[in-house]
């Protein structure tokens, strides 16, 4: 199975950041240094930050479909449990 918000690429944060800005940068180079960890709490900082670009019903849908072309496409995965939360 795989998390809906953990399994986002760096591309599809920058759309969803791009459509709310704010904390997360949009740029892929800042995005790029934003998601590198220093620590368990800055991790869960950060994916908090990312879980909170995830706002209205065209986001879920955005972020649900661009997940499963990435994994069709990149992994060949036909099927997958996506977990929403």
């Amino acid at each position: 199975h795989v998390h809906h918000v953990g399994s986002a690429s760096p591309q599809m944060v920058s759309e969803l950041a791009a459509r709310h800005p704010g904390t997360v940068p949009s740029d892929l180079e800042e995005l790029r240094r934003f998601f590198a960890f220093r620590d368990f709490a800055h991790f869960v900082e950060v994916y908090l930050a990312v879980v909170d670009l995830v706002r209205t019903p065209e986001d879920i849908r955005f972020l649900t479909y661009e997940i499963a072309r990435e994994l069709a496409e990149g992994q060949s995965v036909r099927y997958a449990e996506l977990t929403c939360t």
